[in-house]
């Protein structure tokens, strides 16, 4: 007997029939509308990266500059800060030079700056190279000196020195007062007038404004003809004076 059973069982199970079927179209799956499907497009492009926030440095304050200290103060004597020293000079006119340096390092700022007056016993040209001074000429008279008046910076403030030479050579340093503002004299008188205040020559008149120290002087006019007149003035710090000639009478 043969075994037909396996095949009416597969039979059985197949209820589609197989192949295309003209009374049945092939229906299209769920969701197709006729329309080809679009190609892919480009890539979406990816978000760029966040930049990685860097922590600021800390802030390192500079350190303050350091205090520059101050020089000590100049003594109220600023003759007492210096060293004076004598020697002969070196133009061979038998003066005497004068070096001036300051006695300590450590001391105030001490500089020479200029000559400001000279008094009897120093010669009208002085010499200066530098800290030493060449001019001296010690008079005779064993109590005289030649005194030289000279300007010092000490600690950048301008102070005035009087140096001084004895006979012996000795050498001295000694802080003067400023002088005090000058007045003026003003001269009314005939064209060509010499005047003169207490034996110093002031030129010829008329002139307006010749600086004097205060005092009282005596005033000698001496006219191009005529006689002289003599009168007395004072001058006041800061102030002018007028003296008055007036012109001959033609006779």
């Amino acid at each position: 007997m043969r075994r037909v059973l396996p095949l009416l069982v597969l039979v059985a199970a197949c209820d589609d029939p197989v192949g295309p079927q003209p009374d049945q179209p092939i229906r299209p799956p769920a969701g197709y509308d006729g329309k080809p499907p679009l190609p892919p497009g480009p890539p979406e492009p990816k978000p760029a990266p966040k930049p990685v926030e860097q922590a600021a440095a800390p802030q390192v304050e500079a350190p303050p500059p350091a205090p520059v200290p101050e020089p000590p103060k100049c003594p109220s004597d600023v003759g007492t800060a210096l060293t004076v020293k004598a020697k002969p000079a070196k133009d061979k006119r038998k003066r005497i030079a004068v070096e001036l340096s300051p006695k300590s390092k450590s001391g105030p700022s001490i500089s020479f700056i200029k000559v400001v007056r000279t008094e009897e016993g120093v010669t009208e040209d002085v010499k200066v190279n530098g800290s030493e001074l060449e001019g001296f000429v010690v008079p005779s008279a064993p109590k005289g000196k030649a005194t030289m008046v000279v300007s010092v910076a000490c600690n950048g403030v301008d102070r005035l020195v009087a140096v001084a030479v004895d006979p012996k050579g000795t050498a001295t340093a000694k802080e003067v007062a400023p002088p005090p503002e000058p007045g003026y004299l003003d001269v009314e008188a005939p064209a060509q007038t010499k005047v003169s205040a207490s034996g110093k020559d002031l030129g010829v008149a008329p002139f307006k404004g010749v600086a004097l120290a205060p005092g009282k002087y005596t005033l000698k006019l001496q006219p191009a003809k005529g006689k002289a007149k003599t009168t007395t003035v004072e001058i006041r710090s800061g102030e002018h004076a007028t003296v008055a000639m007036e012109s001959p009478k033609k006779k």
